[in-house]
C-alpha cells in the first residue's frame, strides 16, 4: 500500500506527494499505452466503422449528407491527384487568360515575380504550389483560387 500520512484529525489517510506522483505516473503510462494503437488495428477499426456507417445509411438511419460526411473523413484511400507539368508557354498562357501581370500572378502563387518570369522562360520548373495552382487555374479558372 502507498505510504500515507494521517491528518491531524486522524480521519482518513492522505497519500504522500511521492505516492500521488507514482499514481499519476502510472495512470499517464496506461493512457499512453491505450493511445498507442498500431496502424493495422487502426485500419481494421476504420474499416469496421465505415461498414457500420454504410449499413446505417442503407437502413435509413443516416441520410446522404451524414454518410458522406463520415466517409469523406477517410477519403485518404484514393490516390493523390497528380498535377500535369506545364510548359513555360502554358504557364504564360494561364497567367494571360487570367488577365494578370507577373507580379499579381506571383502573389497568388506565393512566389516572387522573378520566379514567375523564370518559369515562363523555362529557366526553372514549377514545383509545389507553383505546379498545382496553375493547373487548378487552367482547369477551373482564376476564381477557383481567389
Amino acid at each position: 500500500m502507498a505510504p500515507t500520512i494521517r491528518e491531524e484529525s486522524g480521519a482518513q489517510p492522505v497519500p504522500t506527494s511521492a505516492a500521488r506522483m507514482r499514481r499519476n505516473l502510472n495512470s499517464a503510462n496506461e493512457e499512453h499505452r491505450s493511445q498507442n494503437v498500431t496502424k493495422k488495428a487502426a485500419k481494421r477499426l476504420t474499416e469496421s466503422l465505415l461498414e457500420t456507417a454504410k449499413n446505417m445509411h442503407a437502413l435509413g438511419i443516416f441520410d446522404d449528407s451524414e454518410h458522406t460526411k463520415i466517409t469523406m473523413r477517410h477519403a485518404g484511400k484514393k490516390p493523390a491527384a497528380t498535377a500535369q507539368p506545364l510548359s513555360p508557354d502554358q504557364i504564360r498562357l494561364v497567367r494571360e487568360r487570367a488577365h494578370m501581370s507577373q507580379a499579381v500572378f506571383a502573389r497568388h502563387l506565393n512566389v516572387t515575380t522573378g520566379h514567375v518570369s523564370q518559369l515562363e522562360r523555362g529557366v526553372k520548373r514549377p514545383t509545389g504550389a507553383a505546379l498545382i495552382l496553375p493547373n487548378v487555374i487552367r482547369r477551373k479558372g482564376i476564381d477557383a483560387i481567389l
